[in-house]
């Protein structure tokens, strides 16, 4: 009986806080409307057109989230991915038709793997970003089996699809793609996390062209213990002891579009991490585990430096993938992992710039000042004032006409993809797992209360797309 009454004061303090933060989240969108209202100078009559808008999609949301949301509610179309925990699906809601990109994540891999903290923390990145610059989460929920993330579908692959069909990018093209995906980045460090697996692969191209971030499974977010320090843990799959040249051969990375050759690895660090200190914010916040995609890794993560690393293993990352842009291949690919490491760790010996194909020294200085010890690393402000990225207008970016347009036939075109398909023979593709019955109030212990729903809509204040930018103003002149 004591237990009863327990699980029942637990119950009504969740639904306390729940509708706490319901009302708080409404007068902050309010709030927000009323900001973006003043600096657009809106007439009166866009005003109340705004604000009734809003009330709308208030309206639909208070519906929405006391809709139960399962697997049964969608129709699977094609695989687009499978890896280690799960599949990426693309879906269809039955109640609207819409298109989404479902990530399925068996629950006991999760577990058996230690994946616990990285799988809720994709969660809540997602659920927390509203932003032009990371795919959008609309639904979160789980059953017996499988954690559900249901999301933006990019028709137009991933950024690596794109470069194996061109080889290389014409430094235009790379300084649009460069662009758009240092703001991606940039947008989770504002959001006080590390991102760490920065590759090719996770920079999604919309049907507009332009490029959204993805995959948030080995972010580190700081938010809940700001200034914090990550403790290294060992992994089941490779041993945490020897130097950083000793790294066991790891897995192939599962990528969404399976088109990537990269190898990544998760290691352990052999220390335990420092105290925390008591400084907030990105730039004090230190992490520990051996995460992410070899080939673009930065050094201080491979060679596993005593103090941690901190954000700006994210820009190394990005002076890699713009080396793969310009060059066609990773600065420091190579068949085994364990020549890669030692590529990486002697960065300074090994980092060459050949003569074929020309690249400007503006974008050569670019990627030195990205593949460097951290203490000289340049960060995103210094990024965006480099010579090479002139008359960029960092403010309205997708104010570019992107260089590529993805040219699909219906919204179930997957051209882009390289995806696995299960149709065998022509026949029917398999059907999603039915449903167990959905966790309420009381979900396991382990993933907690996994379930979100996105608010509808948002208000959408950026440049008209009949004024958009030409890409082959980004390689303008400076005016005098």
């Amino acid at each position: 009986m004591d237990n009863d009454r327990k699980q029942l004061c637990e119950r009504l303090i969740k639904k306390v806080f729940q509708f706490s933060e319901l009302k708080a989240n409404r007068i902050q969108r309010a709030e927000r409307l009323e900001q973006k209202i003043a600096s657009i100078n809106a007439t009166p009559a866009m005003e109340e057109e705004l604000r009734a808008d809003l009330r709308k999609r208030e309206r639909e949301y208070l519906r929405l989230i006391r809709r139960k949301i399962n697997v049964n509610l969608f129709e699977k179309i094609k695989m687009l991915g499978k890896g280690a925990f799960g599949s990426v699906w693309l879906v269809r809601e039955k109640s609207t038709q819409k298109y989404f990109a479902m990530k399925q994540l068996c629950k006991d891999e999760m577990i058996r793997r230690g994946q616990v903290e990285h799988c809720i923390t994709e969660k809540e990145i997602m659920a927390s970003s509203v932003s032009d610059w990371i795919i959008r989460l609309y639904y979160s929920f789980q059953d017996d089996l499988y954690l559900y993330l249901v999301m933006e579908f990019a028709i137009g692959g991933d950024l690596m699809g794109l470069l194996i069909r061109v080889d290389l990018f014409p430094e235009p093209v790379a300084r649009f793609y460069m662009s758009q995906c240092c703001a991606c980045i940039n947008e989770i460090h504002k959001n006080n996390s590390f991102y760490r697996d920065a590759k090719p692969d996770n920079f999604l191209i919309l049907e507009s062209g332009h490029v959204k971030l993805s995959d948030f499974s080995l972010a580190k977010d700081f938010n809940s213990r700001p200034g914090t320090m990550e403790v290294a843990t060992i992994s089941d799959d490779h041993s945490s002891a020897g130097p950083a040249t000793q790294l066991a051969s790891p897995p192939l990375s599962p990528g969404v579009t399976g088109m990537t050759s990269s190898l990544r690895f998760e290691n352990a660090g052999t220390g335990t991490a420092p105290p925390a200190t008591d400084n907030v914010g990105i730039m004090h916040n230190r992490a520990y585990s051996t995460v992410g995609t070899l080939d673009y890794s930065a050094v201080e993560i491979v060679r596993k430096d005593p103090g941690g690393y901190g954000h700006k293993v994210d820009w190394w990352s990005m002076g890699a993938i713009l080396y793969e842009c310009v060059f066609g291949y990773p600065p420091f690919g190579s068949d085994n992992p364990r020549d890669s490491v030692k590529k990486i760790v002697k960065y300074k010996q090994y980092l060459k710039f050949p003569a074929d194909p020309k690249v400007s020294p503006e974008c050569i200085d670019l990627i030195k000042h990205l593949i460097c010890e951290p203490e000289d690393r340049y960060d995103f402000e210094q990024i965006k004032a480099h010579p090479w990225f002139a008359n960029v207008d960092w403010n309205d970016l997708h104010s570019y006409n992107p260089p590529f347009k993805p040219n699909v036939n219906s919204e179930v075109d997957l051209k882009y993809f390289d995806f696995v398909n299960e149709a065998k023979d022509g026949g029917s593709v398999e059907a999603l797992p039915e449903c167990k019955e959905q966790v309420k109030w009381f979900s396991p212990p382990t993933f907690g209360n996994y379930t979100y729903r996105a608010f509808p809509g948002t208000v959408d204040l950026r440049t008209n797309a009949n004024n958009r930018t030409n890409v082959k103003d980004l390689f303008k002149p400076p005016e005098n």
